[in-house]
């Protein structure tokens, strides 16, 4: 009983009760500041990808409204630009798709760096040459 009481009577923690508190507390913090860090760079890569695909988008637009003449293939071919934004660079690959006259086939590749790594966005376009 002795015991008991002065436990009862005693007024504050001891070093070993703060500690652990202590040990609680930062690993709480470390795994919140964790989970934003992982959600941030999440968003991030989702923007990008997002913004390769508009620019993606906006090349076949431009390619499609172009003059089409006979040596559109040998302009385009291999056509790396970066649009709006400098960390994308979009490339454009045409070629005549045997056995039609008027259907062609355009590779876009959609590039940039993320996390010390490169990453890639690949798009297939078949357009049809509206002059023949």
């Amino acid at each position: 009983m002795k015991t008991f009481s002065r436990y009862l009577y005693q007024k504050g923690f001891t070093f070993l009760e703060v500690l652990v508190a202590a040990v609680i507390l930062s690993t709480g913090l470390v795994l919140v500041f964790r989970i934003f860090f992982d959600s941030s760079s999440g968003i991030r890569h989702l923007s990008n990808r997002l913004t390769a695909h508009t620019l993606l988008e906006k090349e076949i637009w431009k390619f499609k409204k172009l003059q089409w003449t006979e040596d559109i293939i040998d302009r385009y071919k291999d056509k790396s630009s970066y649009g709006d934004n400098p960390c994308i660079e979009v490339s454009l690959d045409i070629e005549r798709i045997n056995g039609f006259d008027n259907l062609f086939k355009l590779d876009s590749t959609a590039r940039w760096h993320e996390n010390k790594k490169e990453v890639n966005i690949n798009r297939t376009f078949y357009i049809r040459d509206p002059v023949r």
